[in-house]
C-alpha cells in the first residue's frame, strides 16, 4: 500500500476503506496462508502525490486515490482500477460565505465556476 507523506490521512484513507470493505474486522482474508491485524503505515511512503503516482505506475504497489486525481493515467491504461468498489469519501468541502456576500457578482461568479470545473 503506497502513502505519500504529504498526505496525513492517507493511513486513514486505507483504514476507512478497509473497513468499509471488511466490515470493520481489522484483518484481511487470509493470502498465502498469512492472516491477522494489518500494519496500514507498512508500505512505502513518497514525498509527493506525483512521485506515490508515479510508483504506482512502476509496479510498486497500490495507491488509494480518487479517480478524479489519476483519470488521465486511467483512460491512457497506465493505472488499472483493482477494485470495482467505489468507496465514497466522508469528507466532504463546502463552499461558504457571508449572509452579505452570498448574492455578490464575484461570488456567484465563483459558485458557478467552480461547479463547472467539478462537473464537466
Amino acid at each position: 500500500m503506497l502513502r505519500y507523506e504529504g498526505a496525513r490521512h492517507t493511513v486513514l484513507d486505507w483504514e476507512r476503506w478497509h473497513g468499509q470493505i471488511y466490515d470493520g474486522k481489522g484483518q484481511f482474508p487470509a493470502v498465502d496462508g498469512v492472516e491477522g491485524p494489518f500494519d496500514f503505515q507498512a508500505g512505502p511512503s513518497f514525498p509527493t502525490f506525483s512521485d506515490m503516482i508515479a510508483a504506482c505506475r512502476q509496479d510498486a504497489g497500490l495507491a488509494l486515490v480518487r479517480s478524479s486525481l489519476v483519470a488521465d493515467d486511467l483512460a491512457a491504461g497506465r493505472l488499472v482500477k483493482c477494485f470495482d468498489e467505489i468507496i465514497p469519501s466522508d469528507l466532504q468541502y463546502h463552499l461558504v460565505t457571508s449572509p452579505a456576500q452570498r448574492r455578490s457578482p464575484g461570488v456567484i461568479a465563483f459558485r458557478k465556476w467552480i461547479i463547472q470545473q467539478m462537473t464537466g
